[in-house]
């Protein structure tokens, strides 16, 4: 499904502060440079993958401050995959801006934990004690066994 975006200019204001970071200001949102690509720039303090998103929406954008670029064109001109720019549409209708800028927060942990917090807790306890008789320190073996 394609989304088509008509970006109103209080997101493109927001889109233009992330691109432009503390180091450069952009007279306005509405400046013809902005419009035709050329305000965007290479500095500032926001991730490349934040910057690369903003300027996929931006480029785009099919109302009347945008160039309304297709996806493979934008695809090709942002060295990006068509598939990226369809995800970064989806985000922003489903979204706002700031999930289509913002990377998406883990459901779950990648690793879960081995141990909850008692048998931890138990194991530091361990671990912390006196070697066993005939031992200098505790191997992980030792601390294995029950």
């Amino acid at each position: 499904m394609t989304y088509v975006l008509n970006l109103p200019l209080a997101d493109i204001d927001e889109l233009t502060e992330e691109l432009d970071g503390p180091f450069m200001q952009i007279e306005g949102a509405c400046s013809s440079s902005f419009r035709d690509g050329k305000g965007l720039i290479h500095v500032g303090r926001a991730a490349a993958r934040k910057q690369t998103r903003a300027r996929i929406l931006l480029k785009v954008n099919q109302g009347e401050s945008g160039p309304g670029w297709g996806d493979g064109f934008t695809a090709q001109s942002l060295e990006v995959g068509v598939c990226t720019i369809a995800n970064v549409r989806q985000r922003f209708v489903e979204g706002g801006v700031e999930s289509a800028l913002e990377r998406r927060k883990q459901v779950r942990p990648s690793k879960l934990r081995k141990l909850d917090g008692a048998r931890e807790a138990r194991l530091v306890a361990i671990g912390c004690s006196k070697a066993p008789e005939g031992r200098a320190r505790w191997t992980m073996r030792m601390l294995a066994d029950p």
